[in-house]
């Protein structure tokens, strides 16, 4: 029997500081239409996030995968689906944050998401008070996206959307709100799109230098 413990993928990033910026920033790199590096490869990968994102538990993450595999010619049309609002999501908050209008298509998409969303939603009553809340839907399998559309509407009609910014590497287009008290943050992350970008303003810098 083989000990060693494979380690799981990490698939939910708090970079964008708001649950649908999280699932927006599983796409990178946008260019025209679809992300260059697409992180949801699998319907598997999105239930994955949902649960890392404590959308759902592990219990529902289970049962989604099991719906899923006995349901095999649905999932790539959903799994579209998901991605679908995804790159609708971030074209409004890129267009956003730009200060350029918003695509009707990209906003009619996730209209359609939203619309959807508190079709299912219901108040539920916890401890802390009213929140609202999703029953558990295994056999819906876009069930996940529905708090997510909802995360959405709730920013793009929150004071906060003016803090919504898109990271300023050319390789990167993470979205994310911007808590700096000037709103001078330029990248989603400065460990990695920043230092990459100080590391080309230096190369770039010592080679002009040496070609003078």
């Amino acid at each position: 029997m083989d000990d060693q413990i494979t380690k799981e993928k990490s698939l939910y990033t708090d970079v964008g500081g708001w649950i649908c910026l999280s699932f927006v920033n599983t796409g990178s790199n946008y260019r025209e239409h679809a992300p260059e590096k697409d992180h949801l490869d699998s319907y598997s990968d999105f239930t994955l996030w949902a649960r890392q994102a404590n959308l759902i538990d592990a219990a529902q993450e289970h049962a989604l995968n099991e719906h899923a595999a006995i349901h095999e010619k649905e999932v790539a049309a959903v799994l579209a689906r998901v991605r679908s609002v995804r790159d609708a999501m971030h074209w409004v908050f890129s267009a956003t944050s730009a200060g350029i209008p918003v695509r009707k298509a990209d906003l009619d998409t996730l209209n359609v998401a939203i619309a959807k969303a508190m079709g299912h939603g219901r108040l539920e009553l916890t401890e802390k008070g009213f929140e609202w809340g999703w029953p558990a839907f295994p056999d819906e399998l876009e069930s996940p996206l529905w708090p997510v559309a909802k995360s959405a509407a709730d920013l793009l009609t929150s004071e906060k959307l003016e803090r919504v910014s898109e990271c300023a590497s050319d390789r990167c287009s993470w979205i994310f709100i911007d808590t700096s008290k000037n709103h001078s943050r330029r990248w989603c992350d400065m460990s990695g799109c920043g230092n990459s970008a100080k590391a080309r303003r230096h190369y770039e810098k010592k080679r002009v230098s040496v070609n003078k």
